[in-house]
């Protein structure tokens, strides 16, 4: 049975390092703590509690701290929610809006993934982790000076490197909407301050809400402004994060304004404090994030806008939904790692291998279907503009099976506190996607060699993950449950 520290312990573990473990756009989220009216907690919970076998079941059911359980539940099942909005409408704007324009929403967005990692310089992860709401808000207004800070050094980046830019990525149609990438930089860099801090203040529903307007401001803007063309995808993307920026801002100003009256010499005191955040954070987090949004900048540079489109869209539909459920499992088990890596490693091993055959089977009818029909789901569902995002899909359906197997275990690291495996498991995947994408342009592949080989790099890298990690699991058993 899990104790209130315990739980609180697990759930700071979440907060420090579950980003580079969920893809998608599930393993894209800085933002990690979302949920949903508790209205819909059922049928999430019954959906976690079959993937993972009636053991973990047992174990949730006699967890005392059920509130957390049931705040990880919502959690997840407002990101899948709130992500299902705008791919149900995906066959609606893949008929709107061009794969060139698809592509070059994919560039910017990928860019934005990237550097958004340093947007308040990493300070953004000490806000559930101070001492107390005073010294949380200090950080806060920091990550936000922060933020005004590297905002105006992007801007000045975009406007002296606009033409370098729209060389590199090879996407003309952004010459003109580069202006947009330092507005969406703030907003995100605001919505990632304001949600951890509504993480730390326990405002799961807030949350929740903030996730579901989120998805349907960017469906509605899309919809609304396609005769605009690809201004109308970019503005539908900022819009997302503004809904979300604005329904937060609300709720600071209702209850927590005057905690934000902080003297500049306390943000500065959490400055120093918290200065291994963008120290070493920004490092890893960066790593990580460019090993997950390269390719896309990759294939836009060797074939253009049109084959980056066709991938987005796999991305999309494919990737991102099954990093979703990957993440809101691994939620689930970083909840029971966390009760069970103190008492009994041997336990931990054995959720290990049950969760990986219970994923492994839940990957498998999606991936069969995409290998064997996904040039013609695609068509169908999309437009026949799309089949060759269903050519990608082929191999890319390997890769989503073992990520969604692997990268939701990976939170086997924080447990037990073996980090440092996973920056060099990092560091080994960008080599990896670097050395494909090389080689792709040097020997001429076609597109869909490539992305078959990006695929292959990357199902090797994640089963090594995979090993790492059982392994990791085995070292702790032979060295006992108090020192494990």
């Amino acid at each position: 049975m899990m104790s209130t520290a315990r739980c609180q312990h697990a759930l700071k573990l979440k907060t420090m390092k579950s980003a580079p473990l969920s893809n998608g756009t599930a393993r894209e989220s800085p933002d990690a703590s979302q949920e949903v009216n508790s209205a819909t907690l059922p049928s999430t919970s019954g959906w976690l509690r079959t993937s993972l076998g009636q053991s973990v079941s047992r174990l949730l059911d006699r967890l005392p701290a059920g509130r957390l359980t049931r705040s990880v539940a919502v959690l997840a099942g407002s990101t899948v929610l709130g992500q299902a909005v705008g791919i149900a409408a995906s066959p609606l704007l893949t008929r709107l809006y061009s794969p060139a324009e698809f592509g070059a929403m994919g560039v910017y967005s990928s860019i934005l993934a990237i550097t958004l990692i340093v947007a308040s310089l990493r300070y953004e992860l000490a806000i559930p982790l101070a001492e107390n709401d005073e010294d949380a808000a200090a950080i806060v207004v920091l990550s936000l000076a922060a933020i005004a800070l590297t905002v105006s050094i992007m801007a000045l980046g975009v406007w002296w490197l606009r033409a370098e830019i729209i060389q590199w990525t090879n996407t003309p149609l952004l010459s003109r909407h580069l202006w947009l990438l330092p507005v969406g930089f703030a907003a995100a860099g605001v919505y990632q301050t304001f949600s951890l801090w509504a993480t730390r203040k326990k405002a799961f529903g807030l949350l929740g809400r903030t996730r579901l307007s989120q998805g349907l401001a960017s469906v509605v803007t899309k919809t609304v402004l396609f005769p605009f063309g690809l201004i109308g995808l970019l503005l539908g993307s900022i819009a997302a994060v503004a809904a979300g920026v604005g329904s937060l801002a609300c709720s600071i100003l209702r209850d927590d304004r005057d905690l934000f009256r902080t003297p500049a010499r306390r943000a500065i005191s959490m400055a120093v404090r918290y200065r291994r955040f963008p120290q070493v954070s920004s490092i890893s987090g960066i790593i990580n994030a460019a090993g997950l949004h390269l390719p896309m900048l990759m294939l836009a540079y060797l074939y253009g806008p049109i084959v980056a489109g066709q991938f987005a869209l796999v991305r999309t539909a494919v990737i991102a939904p099954t990093g979703f459920l990957g993440q809101a499992v691994g939620q689930v088990y970083l909840g029971e790692g966390a009760s069970l890596v103190r008492t009994s490693s041997s336990a931990l091993h054995d959720l290990f291998v049950l969760a990986s055959k219970r994923l492994l089977a839940i990957a498998a009818m999606p991936m069969l279907l995409l290998v064997t029909f996904g040039p013609s789901l695609f068509t169908f569902a999309f437009g026949p503009e799309w089949e060759a995002a269903g050519q990608f899909a082929r191999p890319l359906a390997l890769l989503m099976a073992f990520n969604l197997v692997v990268a939701p275990l990976g939170h086997t690291l924080n447990l037990l506190e073996r980090q440092v495996l996973l920056l060099v498991w990092d560091c080994f995947r960008l080599m990896l996607v670097l050395a494909g994408f090389a080689m792709a342009g040097f020997y001429g592949w076609s597109p869909v060699t490539t992305v078959a080989v990006y695929s292959g790099m990357l199902v090797l890298a994640y089963v090594i993950l995979w090993f790492v990690l059982r392994t990791s699991i085995r070292c702790a058993m032979h060295k006992g449950p108090e020192q494990g």
